[in-house]
């Protein structure tokens, strides 16, 4: 996985958390 995908994981992870 790329930084890119990381942070795209991360920051859908937090919006579901919402």
């Amino acid at each position: 996985m790329s930084e890119q995908e990381v942070t795209y994981s991360t920051v859908r992870f937090h919006e579901s958390s919402r």
